[in-house]
This record gives structure tokens, sequence and C-alpha cells, in this order.
């Protein structure tokens, strides 16, 4: 979605803008200099995927707002750990934030992102824009780990997708809980 905004821009919102995707060993410190980098250079947009994969995301996030959006940059944030960035909300960034919550995908969209006009393929991965596999011969979809494979893996699947944001989460907030 963070690629389909800018692709939405006209080129000259295009060539300010700038995709950056994070991982587990980045840093808010070492995202610090790129930003200020960019912003230098005289990027305007912002788009950073896999934010709260970084460890100080959480009680560094006021950095995006207090620093660089009062200097004019759009940020835009995304990640897949919702109670992270629920945490980043509420104790970092407050009233300076809009979020925008993309959970539910309706048919509409997965039907075009995914290019599968079936509303069994679509009820079957529960909206979970994830291609659907028709192969039922393939070794892979029917393997005992398969998430989706059943109704016992899709909620061994959720229980543990669930259970590792909040340990995420909690493990990267100072506050603990």
């Amino acid at each position: 979605m963070l690629r389909q905004a800018v692709l939405k821009m006209t080129p000259a919102q295009a060539a300010k803008s700038v995709y950056i995707k994070a991982k587990g060993t980045d840093t808010m410190a070492a995202l610090n200099r790129d930003l200020e980098k960019l912003l230098e250079l005289g990027y305007e947009n912002i788009f950073i995927d896999g934010v709260t994969l970084m460890p100080d995301f959480i009680d560094s996030a006021a950095l995006f707002s207090d620093i660089y959006a009062a200097q004019g940059m759009k940020i835009v944030l995304s990640g897949t750990d919702s109670f992270g960035l629920w945490f980043a909300l509420h104790q970092e960034l407050y009233d300076r934030a809009v979020t925008i919550h993309t959970t539910f995908i309706p048919f509409r969209e997965h039907s075009r992102l995914l290019g599968i006009d079936s509303i069994d393929e679509y009820i079957r991965y529960g909206g979970t824009l994830r291609a659907g596999e028709l192969d039922f011969n393939d070794d892979d979809v029917n393997a005992e780990d398969a998430s989706f494979r059943d109704d016992e893996s899709t909620r061994r699947y959720i229980d543990t997708a669930v259970c590792k944001n909040i340990q995420h989460s909690l493990s990267c907030c100072q506050d603990g809980f």
C-alpha cells in the first residue's frame, strides 16, 4: 500500500518521496541520521515500512513528529505489530498521528490486488491478502505446519501471530507493563 501511494503521486511528488524498509537490526538513531540527510536533500514524503521491527521504535517514535514532521516532512509508518503501534501512539505520538486500520480487506480490493475473483478463496483466506493455493497435490500445501491448511492450523497461526506481536511489543516498550 505504501508503494501504491507513491505510484498515485505526480512525478514531482514521487521525486521527493522515499520508501524505507526497516529491519529488526535497524535503530532509531540510524534512521534519524538517514532522515536528517533526506531532509537536507529536500525529500518531503517518507514511507517507512516495518517500523515496528526496530526494537527502540516505541520509545523513540516522537522523533518523527517532533523533529521531521515539524519541519514539513510527511511521514507514513506501517508495521505488522499493531500493539507496538498502539504503544507508540499512546506513549509518544499522542494526537500527532492519524491511524488507518487495514485489517479488513474488502473482496473487491482482494480481487484487484491478487487477481483472484473467487469469493470462496477470499473467504478461505479470511481477507488476509494472501493468494490461495489450489494445487492440493503439492506437499507444501498439505504440510503439517502450513498456515490455513485446516481449522486448527488457522487457529494456531492466529494465536501465535497475536502472541508474538504482544511479546514483541512488551519487550520493546520501556514501561514493560
